[in-house]
């Protein structure tokens, strides 16, 4: 599951891009790898999750639930599932959000997740798409 994860806007909006097959292993490094982002602030932290490449991902919504331990950090934000070609992960992280009581929102573009979280999120600035990944 290669993945890159960047800030947007730093401190607030985490941008992460999926892709290929996703193991059971490397939920559990990606897992790790957001909480340690989201600790490191202190502010409401929104994710921004980028999956339309993924090919594969584990079949038991349960276990991937238990390897989600991030979703219970108290400074979550809004979860948005970019996908425009609406990928397997999609209705994983959809059912995530629905399992944790997170903020869970689908668009198919960067753009329109940014312009739904300035909405939704006022004390952010102007977000604007920079191409930190494929869009």
């Amino acid at each position: 599951m290669p993945y890159t994860m960047s800030w947007l806007y730093p401190g607030r909006v985490l941008y992460t891009r999926v892709s290929g097959s996703v193991s059971l292993d490397e939920l559990h490094a990606y897992n790790a790898d957001l909480i340690k982002q989201m600790r490191s602030e202190r502010h409401l932290i929104h994710a921004v999750l980028h999956h339309d490449n993924i090919t594969r991902i584990p079949r038991d919504v349960l276990t991937v639930r238990r390897a989600l331990t991030a979703l219970d950090e108290p400074n979550i934000g809004w979860i948005i599932h970019v996908s425009e070609s609406r990928s397997p992960w999609l209705y994983v992280g959809l059912l995530m959000s629905r399992m944790t009581g997170t903020r869970g929102h689908v668009t198919t573009t960067v753009d329109d997740a940014l312009t739904f979280l300035k909405n939704e999120d006022t004390t952010l600035p102007d977000l604007r798409w920079g191409g930190v990944g494929d869009d």
